[in-house]
């Protein structure tokens, strides 16, 4: 199965960022835009997993992230990865990185310990979407600076292993564990 490690939103953010895909959609035909239900920040993306390793990663993820508290975090700017000159994927770096980096860390070498090894450097990101054809992305930049993006503060408080299939219409994701974080006192 395949799987990642994640921070989910709360309904409000999603709710926000469906408003501002929505104004975008219309420049971007060619481009496969997130469910705004699937919205959240990747942490660790392991991908394929085993039936007989889940029982490790679930194990690894908790130790990672026991005695961790929640925290507020917030919607930073939009950007691409790789780049504006090749873009793949649109997001909206959240932060701040020096709460969200340090649980990725964290994750990630508990991860690693069991050979789930990463591939790219972490960025606390949201996707919103993937181009198709990298002419669209000239479209959705030019939109983009015509918008404000509001930095809206939402709180972390559940890490959440879940499980993706890809299907043509877009991924699904399954929950498979939840781990809350700390309450803030």
């Amino acid at each position: 199965m395949r799987c990642f490690i994640a921070a989910c939103l709360t309904q409000e953010i999603k709710n926000y960022l469906a408003q501002i895909q929505h104004t975008l959609k219309n420049r971007a035909h060619r481009a496969k835009w997130v469910n705004p239900d699937n919205l959240h920040i990747t942490l660790k993306f392991l991908g394929e997993i085993k039936e007989n390793e889940l029982d490790a990663v679930k194990n690894a993820m908790a130790q990672s992230i026991s005695g961790l508290k929640a925290f507020a975090a917030h919607l930073e700017e939009f950007g691409f990865f790789p780049n504006l000159n090749r873009p793949r994927v649109f997001f909206i770096s959240a932060g701040p990185s020096k709460l969200i980096n340090p649980i990725a860390q964290a994750i990630k070498n508990k991860m690693r310990v069991l050979g789930y090894h990463a591939k790219i450097r972490f960025h606390p990101h949201i996707t919103v979407c993937r181009f198709i054809e990298f002419s669209h992305a000239a479209d959705v930049a030019r939109e983009i600076e015509k918008i404000t993006l509001d930095k809206k503060i939402f709180p972390i408080e559940e890490i959440t292993l879940l499980k993706s299939t890809l299907k043509t219409g877009g991924s699904t994701y399954e929950k498979i564990l939840a781990n809350r974080l700390l309450p803030i006192h």
